[in-house]
């Protein structure tokens, strides 16, 4: 969550060190904008199948975290709800869905969204927490304009929340 170096694995033979730059990934992620996105497919914290067209109709908040992650993706997390709530407050509880993807693939199961939702104290704020397959995850990132980058720490990456209109495009 930090700015540090990481390694980007451009190849198994190959790593390559890459620093995070604050201003590429504000850059890449200001770029998304406008994008629509793909149909790409979830599991939910009660390990369902959930597809992001399952949204279209309202506006979706997405915020990308990796659940292992123990100061800023919490606290980010913790923010966004009182956003929410207070957005929630002026609107109606339906008037748009938030959805909170682990990008951590290896560790970022549905037990383990739901783990974090928990300890985050947004469990029972209806939330979508969802687990994205490997194979989907650069190409969903590259939708979304998400850089990260993985530290020994976990990983460095811009904090995000994307808002996408109701037919699927940032």
């Amino acid at each position: 969550c930090a700015p540090a170096i990481a390694t980007n694995f451009v190849s198994a033979e190959r790593p390559v060190k890459q620093e995070f730059d604050y201003d590429v990934a504000l850059k890449t992620s200001q770029s998304a904008i406008g994008n629509q996105l793909a149909g790409y497919s979830f599991s939910n914290a009660k390990g369902e199948p959930v597809k992001l067209e399952d949204f279209r109709g309202k506006p979706l908040i997405i915020s990308m975290v990796y659940t292992s992650c123990y100061q800023i993706c919490p606290m980010t997390t913790r923010h966004l709800s009182k956003v929410v709530e207070k957005a929630r407050d002026v609107m109606s509880d339906d008037a748009f869905a938030v959805a909170v993807i682990g990008f951590d693939t290896e560790v970022d199961t549905p037990d383990a969204m739901q783990y974090f939702a928990n300890k985050q104290g947004i469990s029972n704020k209806n939330w979508n927490l969802l687990s994205v397959k490997t194979q989907d995850l650069d190409a969903l990132s590259k939708d979304l304009g998400f850089l990260y980058y993985p530290t020994s720490n976990g990983f460095d990456h811009l904090i995000q929340a994307t808002v996408i209109d109701a037919d699927g495009k940032i």
